[in-house]
């Protein structure tokens, strides 16, 4: 299959809110835009921030090196199209877009809040960041995109620990729904297993 062109070096997927702290990832792009000029990011999403995050992109100088794509309704198609995941929360329970940014290959590099530490393993398949600042998140991923060879390790975990995971994920629910119907009879009673176990 034709390899998809990376035309974003990072990408961040989310509501324009306070709590994802949209200003520190441009604030990091900004830091990282005076090594890096061609440095390409994109951010997909809304919401009541939108105006105020384009005027400090323009603020900071970056208008050339960010995109605000808006919603998007097939997020996998700009992921595939990116380097590096990076998520900037105050707080956040499990991603699904980072966990569909794994999926795709992506590393991910995202603050070391709730439960994003259990999928995350840092220098494996992404990086925590402990301080929520637009310079720590660039310390890390200045050195990450300038790597193409450790890009490409962290990308090939990714997309492997996103497997595993959604694969324990699974297993997990199944085995709390069958917990919790505690094998009826119905089961037995044909003596071979209904069509839906069987599929």
């Amino acid at each position: 299959s034709a390899k998809i062109e990376k035309r974003y070096d990072l990408i961040f997927v989310g509501r324009l809110v306070a709590v994802k702290r949209v200003d520190l990832f441009l604030e990091a792009v900004a830091l990282m835009v005076r090594r890096m000029p061609q440095l390409k990011a994109v951010i997909v999403g809304t919401g009541e921030l939108e105006h105020e995050l384009k005027a400090f992109a323009q603020q900071l100088g970056i208008n050339g090196n960010v995109i605000f794509a808006g919603q998007q309704a097939d997020v996998v198609a700009w992921l595939r199209q990116s380097r590096v995941f990076v998520l900037t929360s105050d707080s956040e329970g499990l991603s699904l877009a980072m966990m569909e940014a794994l999926t795709c290959g992506l590393p991910c590099v995202v603050s070391d809040v709730g439960e994003l530490g259990e999928v995350i393993q840092d220098g494996l398949n992404g990086f925590l960041v402990a301080d929520r600042t637009g310079s720590a998140f660039a310390r890390v991923l200045e050195p990450l995109l300038s790597n193409p060879a450790e890009l490409a390790s962290l990308s090939a975990s990714a997309a492997s620990s996103a497997a595993s995971f959604e694969l324990s994920e699974t297993v997990r629910k199944w085995d709390s729904i069958f917990a919790a119907l505690a094998a009826p009879p119905c089961l037995h009673a044909s003596g071979r297993p209904s069509e839906t176990l069987a599929a």
